[in-house]
């Protein structure tokens, strides 16, 4: 071999494993992690949402591995939640599970090949809340109580509702919008479903509960209630003027103390009022005085609202409707008093007294100018016909009540009614 022939053998024989390792720390130094684009999130619900991305370099080794991961912090990595969605190149869809509702989570698409884990842009989402319904509860009547338990609760939420009456109402049950009972239990354990709900919790007052009122001149009085209506149990007293019953009057007002009778002109009032009649019956009045004498927020009853008590005692409704004594023994229902009474078929009754009404014999100022005694009589303000009212009236031979009218120059009690 010549000298030149070696020296090119030798030559290449030196460059070779040079050239081979610079051709390998070139293929080394190409490779590189993936590019990978993060997809905007869709499909969201309380617990669920849709994602992606799309790996447009496999940084030339295959992508073993893509998805999307995610957190409620920023920057998320595949050390966190994430799916797992194929590999290669391309674009992928990721579903995701098992989120928390009305949160904020952040994601990123990743890849991965065996240069390393690459990550998309950031996106950001919030999970739907999970919907609440309003439960409204309303005391029925307003004044009858209040109620505990009212909000805004997600479905199958147990909710402790509490009904509490005030002053003398009763709690009576839970009822819904249709009127049918939910509960007849004032606390109990509702079960919230997936509408918007109304309950009411309805009171009332119980017969014979009682309370006052006071009149115009100081006067307090003992009142009684019948199927929610708030009565008088005792004849008005007011006495304004006082008159002497041979003075009557169709359209002024006249005022009476049986037993006391002062002569021609208006007698003295504190006079009338030493009479013991007037502490025991109070006073009598004309219609046209009794239609002005009751306290404000009270009215003189009318003949339908004497009906509805008369019926609430017992009467029948085409009872009511007669004139002249009716009924049963709701006469001697609205009567008190034994001692007060004559003796007859009113008080031996076994219905007498237990109203708690107190109907007492305080009479009238009769027609021709003089008092009548042993019966009760009460106004009302309705007119049966021309210069004729309905009244209600009591007599001790019978347990019946009457309804009768009379003009209204006769002289009778007044019982009041709240409005």
């Amino acid at each position: 071999m010549t000298t030149l022939k070696k020296l090119w053998y030798y030559a290449f024989v030196l460059s070779g494993p040079a050239l081979i390792i610079l051709n390998c720390c070139k293929k080394e130094e190409a490779l590189y992690t993936p590019s990978v684009s993060t997809i905007e999130v869709t499909d969201i619900t309380q617990t669920d949402a849709v994602s992606g991305g799309n790996v447009t370099d496999d940084g030339g080794a295959p992508v073993t591995a893509r998805g999307v991961c995610w957190s409620t912090n920023q920057s998320p990595t595949t050390y966190d939640s994430k799916t797992e969605d194929g590999q290669g190149t391309g674009s992928f869809i990721s579903s995701l599970s098992d989120l928390e509702a009305n949160t904020t989570y952040y994601l990123r698409a990743y890849a991965t090949n065996s240069k390393g884990t690459a990550y998309g842009n950031q996106v950001s989402f919030k999970t739907n809340p999970i919907p609440t319904y309003k439960l409204t509860l309303i005391a029925e009547p307003d004044e009858g109580g209040s109620v505990e338990g009212a909000g805004e609760y997600e479905e199958d939420y147990i909710v402790s509702l509490t009904a509490i009456p005030d002053d003398i109402y009763q709690f009576v049950n839970w009822t819904d919008e249709d009127d049918l009972e939910v509960s007849d239990l004032s606390t109990f354990n509702f079960t919230m479903p997936a509408e918007d709900v109304t309950l009411s919790a309805n009171f009332h007052i119980p017969d014979g509960a009682t309370g006052t009122v006071t009149d115009a001149d100081g006067n307090v009085y003992q009142t009684i209630y019948f199927g929610g209506r708030e009565w008088m149990a005792e004849n008005l007293r007011y006495l304004p003027e006082v008159h002497d019953p041979s003075e009557g009057s169709a359209d002024e007002p006249r005022y009476y103390v049986y037993g006391y009778s002062p002569g021609a002109g208006q007698g003295n009032v504190e006079d009338a009022k030493a009479e013991t009649n007037y502490e025991i019956y109070g006073t009598l009045y004309n219609w046209d005085a009794a239609m002005s004498v009751c306290p404000d927020g009270w009215h003189l009853p009318d003949d339908d609202e004497w009906k509805e008590l008369e019926i609430h005692l017992g009467m029948s409704q085409a009872d009511a409707d007669k004139e002249g004594f009716r009924g049963t023994s709701e006469g001697s229902k609205l009567a008190g008093n034994y001692s007060l009474w004559p003796k007859g078929d009113l008080i031996d009754d076994p219905e007498f007294e237990t109203s708690g009404f107190n109907a007492l014999p305080g009479g009238g100022r009769i027609f021709f100018g003089d008092f009548g005694h042993g019966y009760a009589s009460f106004w009302s303000s309705t007119e049966s016909n021309t210069d004729n009212f309905w009244v209600r009236y009591l007599d001790y031979y019978t347990p019946q009540i009457s309804r009768i009218n009379f003009t209204g120059t006769w002289g009778f009690s007044v019982r009041c009614i709240r409005d």
